[in-house]
């Protein structure tokens, strides 16, 4: 089974260390945004399977990047 391209939204260092080993284990690519800038410019160059966002974003929270 081939892995999913997932993107993820955070600057904490804790949950993105988290996700690394998780994608590793499943072989899914790790896409890593830590501002709301790198998301959008992320989202310009990927097309993720799955999208997780933190909701508590410095300019933005992650329910106003959904939209």
């Amino acid at each position: 089974m081939q892995g999913m391209n997932v993107l993820v939204a955070s600057d904490d260092t804790i949950i993105l260390q988290l996700f690394r080993e998780m994608s590793e284990q499943r072989e899914h690519e790790l896409i890593v945004a830590a501002s709301d800038d790198d998301i959008l410019a992320c989202l310009e160059g990927h097309s993720p399977d799955l999208i997780v966002l933190d909701l508590d974003g410095r300019r933005r929270d992650g329910l106003h990047m959904l939209k």
